[in-house]
């Protein structure tokens, strides 16, 4: 948890009020463990700052489900 609040405060650290809304689209169980799809908003306390989806890989272990694998991807555009 540390390690994602350092990625967190590395990209968005001057953000202030940052907010991160996932909305949770569909479920597959796979091998052992299962796949999160869905929508992401982040805004901060000045408005809107990025919307896009996430795909997470759940695994379970003896301590209960934990994230294997995050990606997450803007719908913003930009690029050059």
């Amino acid at each position: 948890r540390a390690a994602i609040q350092e990625a967190f405060a590395a990209a968005f650290g001057g953000v202030e009020g940052l907010q991160m809304d996932l909305e949770t689209t569909e479920v597959y169980a796979v091998h052992g463990g299962a796949l999160e799809i869905g929508n992401y908003t982040m805004s901060g306390a000045d408005g809107h700052i990025d919307h896009g989806k996430y795909m997470v890989a759940w695994t379970e272990t003896d301590d209960g489900w934990m994230m294997a694998r995050d990606i997450w991807n803007s719908s913003m555009g930009g690029g050059d």
